[in-house]
């Protein structure tokens, strides 16, 4: 009976220690980043300026950012500026140009190709219908 409560508390300590080296918690750097890009989506962000702004080397800040995201920082970059381009059609009369510049594409039609490979409609659909269904 001593032998199994001995051998039931290691298994207990083994996969305890299992589990917390598991667990990640985001760092506080990478919180940063992750704040830095969703407060400048006009800006030009790539890994490369973001690794010099926060002294970090790229390989680091490319790998720390993706095992505490599941997204590499382009992606988070692109889904971070159409979710803000959603925001901004319905939100706001700003047209589609400014908006596009506002959300950090420099060209307009690479912006609406995006919008609708991500969203399935253009830029001037998506603020039509969900106009149309704030005031319905």
């Amino acid at each position: 009976d001593i032998f199994k409560n001995n051998l039931l508390s290691i298994i207990l300590v083994i996969l305890y220690r299992k589990i917390e080296n598991n667990i990640i918690i985001p760092s506080k750097t990478i919180l940063e980043v992750q704040k830095y890009i969703e407060q400048n989506l006009s800006e030009d962000l790539t890994l490369v300026n973001l690794a010099q702004k926060f002294f970090l080397s790229k390989s680091y800040l490319s790998h720390s950012f993706k095992e505490q995201t599941g997204y590499n920082i382009k992606k988070y970059i692109d889904i971070c500026r159409i979710k803000q381009s959603e925001n901004l059609l319905v939100t706001t009369d700003n047209s589609i140009k400014k908006i596009c510049m506002l959300c950090g594409y420099n060209d307009v039609n690479n912006f609406i190709r995006q919008f609708k490979a991500k969203i399935s409609l253009t830029p001037l659909a998506y603020r039509k219908k969900h106009r149309n269904n704030k005031t319905n």
